[in-house]
């Protein structure tokens, strides 16, 4: 069975477990509070907008993703016009930057496609609402 000194320590440290559970719930609080008053220092400091919503957030990543690759594109057509200028009549390198070409330009379709769709999508969901 228990002793004298089990009978008395158990209460005791039940006590002291039970005072350090509560006094770790207030301090969670207390550091979950001053962790956001922090982040929202930052993000007013960084000039984020706290009212931002993922529909506006997840356009302007698309509108950066479609203007990269209009950049590539625009890179792609030059360098397959500066191989075609540099081919000096060779029929393999003509051939080859007409098709770099024409990759490109199948491309920036595609990807124009895309773009109408998700717009297409987006503005459908938006009238849903």
């Amino acid at each position: 069975m228990y002793s004298r000194f089990e009978k008395i320590i158990t209460p005791v440290f039940i006590f002291i477990f039970a005072q350090a559970a509560s006094a770790t719930e207030i301090i969670n609080k207390t550091a979950s509070t001053e962790i956001r008053k922090q982040t929202d220092a930052l993000s007013y400091g960084a000039g984020f907008d706290k009212n931002l919503q993922v529909g506006s957030v997840l356009g302007t990543v698309i509108k950066s993703f479609f203007s990269i690759m209009g950049i590539v594109f625009l890179i792609l057509v030059l360098h397959a016009g500066y191989k075609w200028m540099m081919a000096n009549g060779k029929k393999d390198d003509v051939e080859e930057a007409k098709n770099s070409i024409t990759r490109a330009v199948i491309g920036l379709a595609v990807m124009v496609a895309a773009y109408a769709l998700t717009a297409f999508i987006f503005n459908q969901i938006d009238q849903i609402r």
